[in-house]
């Protein structure tokens, strides 16, 4: 059971996969940007510039909702360690 919670919450703090792959395609388009050439520049602004746009705004979507999901969770377990406490403190009354 303690190692449930432990793995519960060790979810709790972890970036979800689809985070993690929009951070990594993020990252390696902002490495291509800044190899570029200043007289690439016009090239990139058409071609490089819009792809980064989609990416960011496809991670803040999913961090989102990665976000919320993770708000549920704690919920969810604020809610079963009070069921919890409650249990014990009964436990103690009799």
């Amino acid at each position: 059971m303690m190692l449930r919670r432990q793995d519960q919450l060790r979810k709790l703090y972890e970036p979800s996969e689809s985070v993690r792959k929009y951070l990594e395609r993020i990252r390696q388009l902002v490495e291509q940007l800044t190899r570029i050439k200043m007289d690439e520049l016009p090239t990139i602004s058409r071609t490089l510039i819009p792809q980064l746009e989609g990416e960011v705004s496809g991670y803040v979507e999913t961090f989102e909702r990665a976000l919320a999901e993770k708000e549920k969770e704690i919920e969810a377990l604020k809610a079963e360690l009070e069921a919890l406490k409650s249990k014990t403190k009964n436990q103690h009354a009799v």
